[in-house]
């Protein structure tokens, strides 16, 4: 929740915050009411990565998703409360969108 609070700071307000890498079925309806796209933006560690896994297979089946790839520059388990906004940018535009599974 704190990267999510550090991503309202920079202006991304339509950020939310899912704990514990876990996204639930409930978050996931709330999201579908919004007619945008998702991108799965979460720590660069194991746990980060099993959850944007499981984010992206739950989101792709019912709208658009992307996920964020860290790229070998951003050091193991940065996290975007790290990261200046400039990067955070970067990472949104280089974002790949996901099939699910």
């Amino acid at each position: 929740q704190i990267d999510a609070m550090y991503m309202h700071q920079l202006g991304f307000t339509n950020t939310l915050g899912i704990f514990s890498s876990n996204i639930t079925i409930d978050q996931v309806k709330l999201l579908t009411r919004y007619d945008k796209p998702v991108y799965v933006f979460l720590d660069n560690d194991d746990a980060g990565r099993r959850g944007t896994a499981r984010a992206a297979c739950m989101l792709a089946s019912v709208m658009p998703c992307f996920t964020i790839q860290y790229p070998e520059s951003i050091p193991e388990k940065a996290d975007p409360k790290r990261m200046t906004e400039e990067q955070i940018l970067d990472l949104l535009a280089s974002a790949k969108y996901s099939l699910g599974g």
